[in-house]
């Protein structure tokens, strides 16, 4: 019989498979959608469709200027709150080496990275005045940088679940 809710509810995240699923999920999307563009719109510019160009020039142009309306609006308030939760999230891992927030850190940390690539994507892409032709190849970098850290995120949350794991059996 469960005695407190922490007895009810299972932390454990490194040898839970519900944390892999998610693990996955959220990088699956990150990569499906770099900067909220769908990857198969960024195929179809690629393919010399004018029709395809035209619209995913339509949409870049959208998602760039909400993406700098975030940033100038809301950007010195998001990184203050980034800041703290990652501090807080570094010292739970680090000082109290509790599973769940070290779960947490190698989930959010790389995805804070990639929301700073993606904004300085957008940035790029506002202050070079990128023509319809120069659009596709300026994503399809975007999204390749999001797949070395997706990779890099994936390959390190693994080798650290492993470390954890064998580790707690040691003890």
């Amino acid at each position: 019989m469960p005695t407190t809710i922490l007895d009810l509810i299972d932390l454990r995240s490194f040898s839970s498979v519900w944390y892999w699923i998610l693990l996955g999920v959220i990088w699956s999307r990150v990569l499906t959608y770099p900067m909220g563009i769908p990857v198969d719109m960024l195929r179809a510019a690629r393919a010399e469709d004018p029709a395809a160009r035209e619209r995913l020039a339509a949409l870049t142009e959208i998602m760039v200027s909400r993406h700098l309306a975030h940033l100038n609006g809301l950007g010195p308030i998001l990184v203050g709150f980034w800041a703290f939760a990652l501090t807080g999230l570094i010292l739970l891992s680090v000082v109290y080496r509790v599973e769940f927030a070290q779960a947490i850190l190698v989930l959010a940390l790389p995805l804070a990275l990639a929301a700073w690539i993606t904004a300085r994507g957008a940035r790029h892409m506002a202050q070079a005045q990128m023509t319809v032709d120069d659009l596709p190849r300026a994503l399809s970098v975007l999204r390749w940088k999001l797949h070395a850290l997706a990779l890099l995120a994936v390959f390190f949350s693994a080798i650290w679940g492993m470390f954890y794991n064998l580790s707690a059996v040691m003890l």
